[in-house]
């Protein structure tokens, strides 16, 4: 059987075609004029309904860099940057990011840090502890 250039390059353009979908789906830069709570929102979002978990971390990443002041909001960004992760089976760095989110809470002036993201973040860290192939 003979093979045509074209039905060789037909599958090539389809693979091509859908890597620039995707590519063009997510924004190369993050808007600057988001308030905070919109980095989460859309991060949230993102991650639910679309299922993409690396651009919901760019989101909470870049608002990490943007409001490096805000210690209540980034603990919360890291507690969600590491639970993205563990939903992508990413155990050892979810283990990792959750225990550096935690190491906030052995500062001094943790006090002010909401402790939702602590509760949850060592309920996760046992859950994978105690089996870890599980996987939520």
């Amino acid at each position: 059987m003979r093979t045509t250039t074209s039905t060789r390059i037909l599958p090539l353009l389809i693979v091509i075609a859908a890597l620039l979908g995707a590519c063009a789906s997510q924004p190369k830069e993050i808007p600057e004029e988001l308030e905070p709570i919109e980095y989460f929102q859309r991060a949230q979002k993102i991650a639910s309904e679309d299922e993409n978990y690396a651009l919901a971390k760019r989101y909470y990443k870049t608002f990490i860099e943007r409001y490096p002041d805000d210690i209540q909001r980034i603990v919360e960004a890291k507690y969600e940057i590491a639970y993205l992760s563990y939903k992508q089976g990413n155990y050892d760095l979810a283990r990792q990011q959750f225990e550096e989110m935690l190491s906030y809470y052995e500062d001094e002036g943790s006090n002010v840090l909401p402790r939702w993201p602590q509760v949850l973040a060592e309920k996760v860290l046992d859950k994978m502890n105690s089996n870890p192939n599980a996987v939520e």
